[in-house]
């Protein structure tokens, strides 16, 4: 399929620019906790189930609608963020960000235990109920920084008390909510081709028809699945109305009064009825879906959307209701929405990849889709393309196209790699070809299982930090190797029997999701919310690990200096690094240039790296539940790799205290030096396809790889080799290089169309903290 054009159309355009205007319009304070808790003291000694049902109805009842100009597809979450209408000024908070200081500072020499530097916020998406902007939280922790620089507080300690201050405080409200508990189903995919399949009439008439035949202990599940599904409906049907007080007051405006117009006729038909064209599938889907974010869904995905709507665009082209043209705007209209303010967190889309049968699914929409996601040039929707040896090669061409475009989208899975492993896990073939990255890379299966749970996070280099500080001396390389990895697997079976403790003790959980029950397959058929185990699949538990390349440059340091060259003792870079290498610059450089690094295609460094990755992954792998309990290994880093590097003190390799680690499965920054195929070489020695709870593989391409017909066919070759014949099962590539990473943070406002992938998601380069930038500016850039 040959280029389009990337040009957007005006009334897109123009929604994009009022996008970009309402995210730096200042703090939004949520109506959530006033809401739901106005319903709560309402329901007081009604069942659990039947209040969070009706705090659920009063919260779409209640909730504000919002039109945005320009747009052909409604439904906005922005309701529930209005503007805080009476924000302090800078100065104003600068005070009380000095006041705050003085009480840390105050704090930490009273206790006499010193500070406990901890901080999270390095994007402005986690300061996620911030009562200031981003980009004054980040103003005013550089400024106290500085002064209070004499006072041996450090950097990370004044910024992690800032951002923990520098919230909203909900009060009363938000403890009533915290008590029922309101749980919201989350980071996942809701099965949103069953509304589309039945229309949610008759999805109400299956409900209703349930319950007659149902046993005594689970109607009250049905009687909440009742008030959830007619307080959707509820919401679709006021949206028609709120679009036709819009029109009334356009009328002067006859074009967009007739659009608004037309755009309440869908939404009166997806309230109840099955969607009969691509359009109406799309409106409805989307209602959905900001349902989901109303009710406080996080990193909702869209799943695998050209699969389960292909059907409606293919019926409307073959009947002559819509052209390629015409159903990509709706995309881009959609595309658009996802970066509304307050969507929550990380959005994603999964295109392409097998189906049932096992053939391609790959088709029309699939390329519209990518063409989208190109031409609005934003970070979401977290776009995932699924590719295989039977990828026909206009989608490789097409992946090509969107990578070298800039914006770090798509990222790439493969089907070859990822299949056996989720069929080894016990998901039947039928079930497993519907697996799509939730949120950043994290695998599930589409529309069949509960809230994705991780159940703990390893810091690969932090177990050698511990290893070494307690003191011992290894008569060689071979036993503090073992001891090392012997350490990191069992890290991950006290991870797990911490989990089997739980389970086998097990007490009911307080939660529920009626909306969500409706929308993950088996919960109507058993009668059981989804968070009560009525989804046809368990949770699985998902064990994440960080810093790989960093802790395999940590052991190929030692093994060089300590033990082969014997230019260390153990001893000696114990002392080094409880120092930070104070007084030893020199033997940082050594130990930083000196060994042979992960990432270069070099057998000893990348054989470290894999034995460590065997030792994680095989341990998590071999483990036997008697609970009957799913485990899932996992290798990314979301920002983890920044901001829990602040965390750890030096390391062998010469990396300094509070330094980031490597991200995913990749190398250290800037150590793989040797050009991208030596990279691919070095990240395929250990088996990818067993990271069946997600993965994540940075690399960085200076723009003149990809540029031209040449560059195109580089990337595709790239992407091949990597894919088909090393069985690499992910990857994600950022297109720019470093001189315009460094102008852009010295300029944001010159630069802030620059998007880069960080650990999983994209984001716009100027929202991010310095200290990511500065690790995404340190990668290597390949060319």
């Amino acid at each position: 399929m040959a280029p389009t054009d990337t040009t957007l159309s005006p009334a897109n355009r123009a929604l994009r620019d009022h996008i970009h205007g309402l995210l730096d319009a200042g703090a939004r304070r949520t109506v959530f906790h006033r809401i739901v808790a106005e319903s709560l003291r309402q329901t007081e000694g009604q069942s659990r189930p039947l209040r969070r049902a009706r705090a659920f109805a009063h919260l779409l009842d209640r909730v504000e609608q919002v039109v945005l100009p320009h747009e052909r597809i409604a439904g906005s979450a922005l309701g529930l963020w209005p503007l805080d209408p009476h924000p302090p000024s800078f100065e104003e908070r600068l005070d009380e960000g000095r006041r705050v200081v003085r009480q840390y500072a105050a704090t930490c020499a009273g206790s006499g235990r010193g500070e406990a530097p901890f901080r999270r916020a390095m994007w402005h998406r986690i300061h996620y109920n911030g009562n200031l902007p981003f980009e004054q939280l980040q103003r005013i922790q550089r400024q106290l920084c500085d002064e209070f620089q004499s006072q041996s507080l450090s950097p990370i300690g004044i910024c992690g008390v800032l951002e923990r201050h520098f919230n909203f405080d909900y009060g009363e409200d938000a403890r009533i909510v915290a008590s029922l508990p309101y749980f919201t189903s989350n980071h996942l995919h809701l099965k949103y081709q069953t509304a589309l399949q039945w229309g949610l009439d008759g999805l109400r008439r299956r409900i209703v028809n349930k319950r007659e035949h149902a046993p005594d202990e689970t109607r009250e599940f049905y009687d909440s699945a009742l008030i959830a599904l007619d307080a959707v409906i509820g919401f679709i049907e006021r949206y028609t109305r709120t679009l036709l007080a819009e029109a009334e007051r356009l009328q002067d405006d006859p074009p967009r009064a007739a659009e608004l117009k037309e755009m309440a006729a869908v939404c009166a038909r997806a309230a109840r009825e099955p969607p009969r064209t691509f359009r109406e599938a799309l409106q409805l889907m989307w209602l959905l879906h900001i349902v989901s974010n109303i009710d406080g869904g996080s990193a909702m995905s869209l799943g695998r959307f050209d699969q389960y709507m292909w059907p409606f665009y293919r019926a409307d082209r073959d009947a002559g209701r819509l052209t390629p043209e015409s159903a990509r705007e709706l995309i881009e209209c959609v595309w658009l929405k996802v970066n509304e303010p307050k969507m929550r967190i990380v959005q994603s889309v999964c295109l392409g990849g097998v189906g049932p049968d096992g053939v391609d699914g790959s088709n029309e929409l699939t390329a519209l889709c990518l063409e989208a996601i190109a031409r609005i040039n934003e970070p979401y929707p977290n776009t995932a393309v699924r590719v295989h040896r039977g990828t026909p090669s206009w989608l490789w061409d097409a992946i090509a196209r969107g990578i070298a475009g800039g914006s770090g989208q798509p990222q790439v899975f493969n089907d070859d790699a990822m299949l056996p492993g989720l069929r080894r896990a016990g998901y039947p073939p039928e079930a497993a070809c519907d697996y799509y990255p939730m949120g950043c890379v994290e695998i599930m299966i589409a529309g069949v299982m509960p809230t994705y749970q991780g159940a703990g996070s390893t810091m690969l280099p932090a177990v050698l930090e511990t290893l070494i500080q307690e003191g011992r001396d290894y008569a060689s390389f071979d036993e503090l190797r073992d001891a090392y990895l012997a350490a990191v697997s069992n890290g991950a079976l006290a991870a797990m029997q911490d989990v089997e403790r739980r389970l086998a003790a097990p007490r009911p959980s307080p939660n529920y999701d009626p909306f969500a029950s409706l929308l993950v397959d088996d919960c109507l058929e058993r009668g059981l919310d989804v968070c009560q185990g009525g989804a046809r699949y368990p949770r699985a538990y998902t064990l994440n690990c960080i810093g790989l390349g960093t802790a395999a440059d940590c052991l190929s340091a030692i093994k060089t200096f300590v033990f082969d060259q014997r230019r260390l003792t153990l001893g000696q870079l114990r002392d080094l690094l409880s120092r930070n290498f104070a007084g030893g610059e020199s033997i940082r450089q050594m130990l930083v240039h000196g060994p042979p690094a992960y990432g270069n295609d070099c057998g000893e460094a990348d054989g470290l790296a894999a034995q460590i990755y065997d030792a994680f992954v095989d341990a998590i792998l071999g483990f036997r539940s008697k609970v009957g309990a799913i485990y899932q290994p996992q290798m990314f880093s979301y920002h983890m790799h920044v901001h829990r590097g602040e965390t750890l003190g030096a390391l062998p390799n010469g990396r300094p205290a509070q330094r980031p680690v490597s991200d995913g499965i990749g190398p250290s920054q800037g150590k793989d030096t040797r050009g991208p195929t030596a990279l691919l070489n070095s990240v395929t020695r250990f088996d990818q396809g067993k990271l069946i709870g997600g993965l994540a593989f940075n690399v960085k391409l200076n723009p003149r790889f990809v540029r031209g017909r040449e560059g195109a066919r580089n990337l595709v070759a790239m992407l091949q080799a990597y894919f088909l014949e090393r069985g690499g099962g992910q990857i994600q590539v950022n297109v720019v290089d470093r001189a315009t990473l460094r102008a852009a943070q010295q300029h944001p406002d010159d630069y802030g169309h620059v998007i880069v992938r960080v650990g999983g998601f994209c984001e716009y380069f100027r929202n991010l903290d310095k200290a990511v930038q500065d690790e995404i500016i340190a990668r290597s850039e390949h060319s």
